[in-house]
């Protein structure tokens, strides 16, 4: 009787230990997503606007003549954004705009990931849970463990 106990109360305290696991990966999924998005806005705020009207465009998949067409700009001043094309350390806007999606996929991969894990962490919770209902209801009904 003294030995179940004891195992229910490890049990109980496992469960803590894992719920306060599980609460803590969703307060820092929380300060990821924080981060990302503090991340992307200092990435963009190294670029001047007409940069990042530039940039936007062709993240967008606009060619150099339609980001000319849709900014009402010469295409000359287009094709000077080389500053862009130097932040990046890019020969070309379609290898810097590979070059900020590649970081971007990085980014929300790595949230995919910490997904995942809070997601094992709840179902382990879940099953230590049901482990110690069953448990106790054998107790309760009098069966040797």
């Amino acid at each position: 009787m003294v030995k179940e106990k004891k195992l229910l109360m490890g049990i109980e305290s496992i469960l803590r230990v894992v719920s306060d696991l599980a609460d803590e990966v969703a307060r820092l999924k929380s300060v990821e997503e924080e981060c990302k998005i503090l991340k992307e806005k200092v990435f963009m705020n190294q670029f001047t606007k007409a940069e990042q009207e530039v940039f936007s465009l062709a993240i967008d998949g606009h060619s150099i003549s339609e980001i000319q067409d849709i900014l009402d700009k010469e295409e000359c001043t287009i094709k000077n954004q080389k500053s862009i094309l130097k932040k990046f350390i890019a020969s070309s806007m379609p290898e810097a705009v590979q070059q900020f999606l590649n970081l971007y996929q990085e980014l929300h991969k790595n949230s995919y990931v910490l997904l995942n894990y809070k997601i094992a962490l709840r179902a382990t919770e879940a099953g230590l849970s049901l482990l110690f209902l069953i448990q106790r209801k054998e107790h309760d009904l009098g069966y040797q463990t």
